[in-house]
């Protein structure tokens, strides 16, 4: 098959996919555009009429990735028809889940820590990441730690993010799966 047959049936939704995909596999530095191009198949110059620039790739797989993140993970949060037990132990598998049980480093914290004035659409998008987040979980834990809730939540999305990195480092999930479990633990799930 052609390479200008394959690109006509490429989507800017695939781009994204596939951007997705290298790098949480091989890291957002080690992504050229010229991977992309090569995973789906196309001239470099194609993915240009879907995707202005790299700076407009990687604030549309942060939208991706935040998409995926609140229909995986934080739609358990909001489940009134299931208890606050229920819900954060939904969403504590969903975690796991979600970051492949600690094999993955986030991406969004690879983005955050490149992030600054300089990217400040891509920072935008990041801080809406974790403030849907933290706003989930603070939902689940108001009845119990009250104003703490949000505070609890800022620290605990700390840890994890933490133990990510540490977990794929070390070659050891159960780092992450500690941190990830210390939800059910402050509550006594």
């Amino acid at each position: 098959m052609s390479t200008e047959k394959v690109s006509e049936k490429v989507t800017k939704g695939r781009l994204l996919e596939v951007a997705l995909t290298l790098f949480q596999t091989k890291g957002c530095h080690n992504t050229s555009m010229d991977d992309i191009a090569k995973a789906c198949q196309i001239k470099k110059p194609s993915i240009y009429h879907h995707i202005e620039s790299r700076s407009a790739l990687l604030c549309g797989v942060v939208d991706l990735l935040s998409t995926q993140f609140s229909e995986k993970v934080l739609v358990f949060a909001r489940d009134e028809t299931q208890s606050i037990k229920i819900r954060i132990e939904n969403v504590i598998e969903a975690v796991l889940q979600f970051f492949n049980r600690g094999h993955y480093s986030c991406l969004i914290s690879q983005l955050a820590s490149e992030s600054s004035e300089k990217a400040p659409d891509l920072h935008k998008r990041l801080r809406g990441f974790f403030t849907q987040w933290v706003d989930a979980l603070k939902y689940l834990l108001q009845d119990r730690l009250g104003n703490a809730a949000s505070a609890y939540a800022q620290d605990y999305i700390s840890q994890i993010q933490g133990a990510l990195t540490l977990s794929v480092v070390a070659g050891d999930e159960a780092i992450f799966e500690r941190a990830v479990n210390r939800l059910s633990n402050l509550l006594k799930i």
